[in-house]
């Protein structure tokens, strides 16, 4: 239940660790259990696997079903903090991150919460960027913002799964051939802009936090050795537990 599903290939010292969450079902105000909507994690994970792919770059992906226990479980045992990605659902109110309890049901961790659990052993400062790519995540954006995190992708808005897709794929292509944060999240938002079946307003509903930090940043920097996208070896895109 804990480690890594799937290495991303390489061997290179730069890593990025996502946590991924999709309960069945949650409880509500009422104390009543209804499903929940599945989120197409896997989909979303392929992309990201495939923009290393094809960067070329010696670039190791970890990935991690999203409890707090897998979370604290990973970063405890070193998984690579200094870029990290959760996907999962969010709630406006209350404001939370729906993460997994390991039994297919919804936990809901407030933002305050969820800094907390990054922050215990002093992990939280080796976090350099953050992308939450989650509907109404405005809130974990500012408390990690708050905390020291230079660099945070979320959304106040709801985010659809294809839009959380392209903009995932497009926004680690760029970080891994070397471009900027900033540069690498214009290109990812007008990718989802141009897209047949997204557009405008899909691509608005991401935000790079600070809106007034400076996020001419690399964080994977160096020339890609180009690649084809069939051409990298030994990784596969995760499938979640329950799908195995």
């Amino acid at each position: 239940p804990y480690g890594p599903i799937v290495g991303g290939g390489g061997g290179g010292a730069a890593g990025l660790t996502v946590f991924f969450s999709s309960p069945l079902t949650i409880v509500d105000a009422a104390r009543v259990e209804r499903p929940l909507e599945l989120i197409d994690a896997e989909r979303e994970c392929a992309m990201l696997l495939r923009a290393l792919r094809a960067s070329g770059r010696p670039i190791n992906a970890s990935f991690h079903v999203g409890t707090p226990d897998s979370i604290r479980h990973a970063l405890t045992l070193g998984a690579d903090a200094g870029v990290v990605h959760i996907s999962g659902h969010g709630l406006q109110s209350p404001q939370a991150l729906v993460l997994e309890d390991g039994a297919g049901g919804a936990h809901l961790l407030s933002a305050e919460r969820l800094r907390a659990l990054f922050a215990a052993g002093g992990t939280a400062s080796a976090l350099r960027l953050l992308v939450v790519n989650c509907c109404h995540s405005a809130a974990v954006a500012t408390e990690f913002v708050a905390a020291g995190v230079p660099h945070v992708v979320a959304s106040p808005l709801q985010v659809h799964d294809a839009a959380a897709a392209v903009f995932t794929g497009a926004f680690y292509l760029a970080l891994a051939v070397g471009r900027t944060i900033g540069a690498a999240f214009e290109i990812a938002r007008e990718q989802v802009r141009v897209h047949p079946r997204l557009g405008a307003r899909e691509a608005a509903s991401f935000h790079l936090l600070p809106h007034d930090g400076d996020h001419a940043v690399a964080v994977w920097p160096g020339e890609a050795r180009a690649r084809a996208l069939g051409g990298a070896r030994g990784a596969r895109a995760p499938a979640h537990p329950r799908a195995t």
